[in-house]
């Protein structure tokens, strides 16, 4: 039996020299009693072994290929074995089963360095620019690469034993001597002085930064991938040229803030579970600014005479492009216009035409992210659109005369979407400069934003009118926008929306408004419902056939309106959910927390001003039912999380559950929120479900599942109605049968199929179909 330590990454945390060094020492290495196996190696790294773990033969029988058999071979009889490779990491749950099947019978340990979110991405972005075609910006790349850390590690602590996982933050001040080869020593008892081993001289894998990357960022969108990877050699030679084309790049504190709240929940995890002493998230990045405009002239200049000089490859894709007058941005006007350089021959026969004399379209396309262009593909009208170009525009690509051209010209891309409201009603995304189309695909529908049909033109938000001074010697009139004024240094995000929810109590005649607040009841008589269920499960379905069927969730124009991605509505209050949103907020947590902390949630039913608002928009929303509405219900996923809180602010609070099956939730997560991995959104599954677990005991609390929604609507509901004590005529249940349509669903699973889910996600579910009110039929 062999000692085997396995570095598996990540990539970006020093790899490339700590492979290096044993690749160049495996013979003095194995003097010691140490393998390094050739087995399974490309260059210097076991990326070969990597890539088998992923496959088919692998999953058969670990022991039976050539690949396995030489690894084994070559351990045997050496009390010491490291393998390395950053893609190990990568290949998730399969690849770590796998490895430890093939290594069964031995003593494995896992050897893990992680890195700060935004230095790590910064990294990997760099990397990526400089040796792939990527060509996307360091914004967009972060948005759409999602890589919670603490999932690697639950991963291989899973297969392995959390025992037997060592976590290493890849941060100067934290590695022994500030160096990951002796910090790798350290771990691995490796001892004496490294001195005896041979180490390369220079540093591995540097990466380019400043206007070198954007540069390569610029040419990636016209070079195959192809060549775009092969330019990597002339970019290290290149990068000699300045000090400020190698190293760190700039990050500015507007997208780390962005990242650093998108990683909270992870950071979270990595210290709780892992004991992670993780630094605080940096404010900025200080580096090379990509692209520094004022120098950028210059240096196309210093470059593509540097690469014609080398005979690099660079310096003809450089040729085919050429800078502008940069002085509106900071920069210089660049030289006089010179003739465009000769089209190659063997080119000249895949032209069809000549450009035309305006910007042709491919121009344009060079100047719109692909990650932008991508997404909007799939959403964007184009017959619809093209109705609006002039006939000059006509033969022009849509998606890019949208992103270059038409949404500052106020064109919609869709019928159900208004580039003018969108931009006037959200004006953090007017004054950033975002394509809006863009962002309410990638961000705001998520949030929770309204969307407008095309040529809808609302007039700009009014500005609230100062409250009136009271008249003495009576009490102060206080409005719901007062005291959210009054209640502003709780910093919360659904404050003033929720005071607004309170406008049919527009005065509280108390000189302590917080306490007549708090002193004023909820209606005796007032019944109260939460609809609970996780994101992607079903539960905006489901309040609107209960609204068919006579239960109230609040007036139309104060709901949440129709979404591209759910027409019918989702039946959500945005005071509701930015209430929800500060709650967890408060608590440390967020709806995308797969270990957040219940206790604190439930514990701020305690906070005055939170309760205070929390009562104020119940009580709205109470005296907005029509009347002989007996049922009042609210509706936000984030309840799964806050639902303790509500149940302190409102005792009498019912619930009723809808369940999805996990699989199902993950891929729509997937595919509608940006998430990268089925296993993030299995996670999630599984938080939501613990976090409603002290519901699904209640009698008054049914559960149903989506499927039996679907599949027997009148029959799922019929008895969930009698349960809450209602009674619907046949032109409310038709109302309430129309809105079950199979087009609704987009995620659905095989009624035959049962995928294999994780051991946790699978009680969990098994627990849940238990528990659930199914239809007799």
């Amino acid at each position: 039996m062999s000692d085997v330590v396995v570095h598996i990454g990540l990539n970006k945390t020093g790899t490339s020299s700590l492979q290096d060094f044993l690749a160049l020492n495996t013979d003095a290495l194995r003097a010691e009693g140490i393998c390094y196996p050739h087995a399974g190696r490309e260059g210097a790294a076991h990326h070969g072994l990597s890539t088998w773990l992923g496959s088919p033969e692998a999953d058969a029988d670990p022991s039976a290929s050539p690949v396995a058999q030489a690894l084994l071979d070559e351990m045997q009889g050496m009390p010491r074995v490291w393998l390395s490779s950053e893609d190990f990491h990568a290949q998730g749950l399969r690849g770590a089963r796998n490895l430890a099947r093939l290594l069964q019978g031995h003593s494995v340990r896992i050897v893990l360095y992680l890195r700060e979110h935004l230095a790590y991405l910064a990294s990997w972005y760099q990397q990526n620019v400089q040796a792939s075609a990527l060509s996307c910006s360091f914004a967009s790349f972060c948005h759409f690469t999602h890589k919670p850390l603490s999932e690697v590690a639950d991963t291989w602590g899973q297969v392995f034993g959390h025992g037997q996982l060592t976590l290493r933050l890849y941060d100067r001040r934290s590695l022994v001597g500030g160096d990951v080869l002796l910090d790798f020593a350290a771990q691995v008892g490796l001892g004496g002085d490294l001195g005896r081993f041979v180490r390369k001289p220079y540093e591995n894998n540097p990466s380019i930064s400043g206007n070198l990357l954007f540069i390569k960022r610029l040419l990636n969108t016209l070079l195959p991938a192809a060549d775009a990877a092969a330019m990597v050699g002339e970019l290290m030679e290149l990068s000699k040229l300045r000090p400020g084309f190698r190293g760190a790049m700039q990050v500015g504190p507007e997208l780390a803030a962005h990242v650093a709240r998108t990683y909270a929940a992870d950071r979270r995890q990595l210290r709780q579970r892992w004991g992670l002493d993780w630094p605080v998230p940096p404010t900025e990045l200080a580096g090379s600014p990509v692209p520094d405009v004022a120098t950028l002239h210059g240096d196309w200049q210093r470059v593509q005479a540097a690469a014609r000089k080398k005979g690099f490859a660079l310096a003809q894709t450089m040729d085919w492009l050429r800078l502008g007058d940069l002085r509106a941005l900071g920069g210089e006007a660049g030289e006089a216009p010179v003739s465009i350089p000769p089209i190659r021959p063997e080119a000249a026969a895949d032209i069809a035409s000549p450009p035309a004399p305006s910007p042709a379209p491919a121009a344009a396309a060079a100047n719109a992210d692909p990650i932008m262009v991508e997404l909007l593909r799939e959403h964007l009208d184009s017959a619809f659109y093209r109705a609006q170009l002039p006939a000059e525009a006509q033969g022009l690509d849509p998606v890019i005369h949208y992103l270059t051209r038409g949404a500052e010209q106020g064109l919609d891309p869709s019928p159900a979407f208004s580039t003018r409201a969108y931009l006037t009603w959200h004006a953090d995304v007017r004054e950033a400069g975002m394509n809006p189309f863009f962002h309410y695909l990638r961000h705001g529908r998520e949030e929770g934003r309204q969307a407008w049909p095309a040529g809808t033109e609302p007039e700009a938000a009014p500005t609230p009118a100062p409250a009136p001074a009271p008249e003495p010697p009576a009490a102060p009139r206080l409005s719901a926008e007062d005291l959210a004024a009054l209640l502003n240094d709780t910093a919360l995000t659904g404050q003033v929306q929720a005071m607004a929810a309170c406008a049919r109590q527009p005065e509280l005649l108390a000189t302590a408004p917080l306490q007549a607040v708090q002193a004023e009841a909820l209606p005796p008589q007032a019944r109260w419902l939460a609809l609970l269920g996780m994101h992607r499960s079903g539960t905006s379905l489901l309040a609107g056939m209960l609204q068919a069927l006579g239960v109230w969730l609040g007036p139309v124009d104060e709901l949440l309106g129709p979404q591209p991605d759910n027409p019918e509505g989702f039946f959500e209050h945005p005071a509701l959910m930015g209430l929800d949103e500060a709650l967890l907020e408060q608590a440390g947590s967020a709806w995308d927390d797969t270990a957040p902390d219940m206790a604190r949630v439930t514990a701020l039913a305690g906070d005055a001003v939170l309760q205070a608002q929390a009562r104020l928009w119940l009580r709205g929303l109470w005296r907005s039912r029509p009347e002989g509405t007996v049922l009042t219900a609210f509706k936000d996923p984030r309840l799964c999380y806050t639902a303790g809180f509500w149940q302190a602010c409102c005792p009498p609070l019912q619930g009723l559950i809808v369940l999805r099956h996990p699989l199902a939730v993950a891929r729509s997560l997937r595919a509608r929120g940006g998430y990268s991995s089925l296993r993030h959104g299995l996670a999630l599954w599984a938080a939501h479900h613990r976090a409603l677990a002290p519901w699904r005991g209640r009698a008054d609390v049914p559960v149903i599942l989506h499927s039996d929604l679907l599949a027997a609507p009148r029959a799922t509901l019929a008895p969930v109605l009698a349960a809450l004590g209602l009674q619907a005529d046949e032109s409310r249940w038709t109302q309430a049968l129309a809105q079950v349509r199979p087009g609704r669903v987009h995620q659905n699973l095989a009624t035959d199929a049962q995928a294999a889910l994780p051991d946790e996600v699978a009680a969990l579910w098994a627990d849940w179909q238990a528990a659930a009110w199914r239809p007799a039929i």
